[in-house]
């Protein structure tokens, strides 16, 4: 897997433990990064330093879009599934069906009895 450049304004969770579906979040609040009213082809970063993967449990990082910043209505731009710690690479591009989503975040969807994750993920070039 290539380095990637890492660069805190384009950070989307810092870390610390995630164990219900949420918005990911730096210092206690959401994250979105605006990445501008234009094409853009990215990989967002997913290093996880701890993952509990018994009982059922899973995890899955959604990639998401918006028109808006609030986030009222998002698309989901990319989605993967974490199984284990280490470093994983969700390629994706902002554009759907013509229409350029410029505000993007991450969102963690987690299952199972008792789900517990920790990562970090940030914007990178492909």
């Amino acid at each position: 897997m290539a380095s990637r450049t890492y660069d805190n304004l384009t950070l989307l969770k810092d870390a610390g433990v995630v164990t219900v579906d949420a918005a990911a979040q730096v210092a206690g609040a959401a994250r979105v990064v605006d990445v501008g009213d234009a094409h853009l082809d990215a990989i967002a970063v997913v290093d996880t330093s701890a993952v509990d993967v018994s009982g059922g449990n899973a995890y899955t990082v959604r990639i998401q879009g918006s028109l808006l910043l609030a986030f009222g209505t998002p698309v989901e731009l990319a989605a993967r599934e974490v199984k284990t710690t280490g470093r994983l690479e969700i390629p994706f591009n902002n554009e759907v069906s013509g229409v350029y989503y410029r505000y993007i975040r991450a969102f963690n969807d987690t299952s199972g009895a008792t789900p517990t994750i920790n990562s970090t993920i940030f914007l990178a070039k492909p």
